[in-house]
């Protein structure tokens, strides 16, 4: 079998978008156990200062920013930040504004699942298309 992202990732909102505006917005509790990575992407329409940090977590309720886990952007556009084999066994997205920010997604894709296919929360709609080689 060949391998594909939607077989082995599970994509979750992590966020709400927020209106223009300087204040942080946390993301959802991100629950590791069963896979070895996640990438934590937030989008901007509108940005002149904005970053997205990790932070994780082994009981869910006392956070700790991850070493290097940042991105910022100065533009409107897309700001990712990717963890391989979390020490903790949650992770969660933290968007800082330091200038008026339009965030209008934050999203969650854990990979690398120990069990494949991943079931998808209720609210994630995935299509999977198989093309074939357009010379055979």
């Amino acid at each position: 079998m060949q391998p594909n992202l939607t077989r082995s990732a599970k994509l979750s909102v992590a966020g709400a978008a927020a209106a223009a505006g300087t204040s942080e917005v946390t993301g959802s509790t991100i629950d590791m156990k069963g896979f070895l990575s996640a990438m934590f992407l937030a989008s901007f329409s509108v940005a002149t200062n904005a970053a997205l940090k990790v932070q994780g977590s082994n009981d869910g309720t006392t956070w700790a920013d991850l070493t290097g886990a940042l991105a910022t952007v100065v533009a409107a556009g897309i700001a990712a930040v990717e963890v391989s084999q979390p020490q903790h066994r949650y992770l969660r997205g933290v968007v800082t504004r330091t200038a008026s920010a339009v965030l209008d997604s934050l999203t969650a894709a854990q990979s690398r699942a120990a069990v494949e296919p991943v079931t998808q929360v209720a609210t994630t709609i995935v299509t999977f298309v198989n093309c074939p080689d357009a010379s055979a």
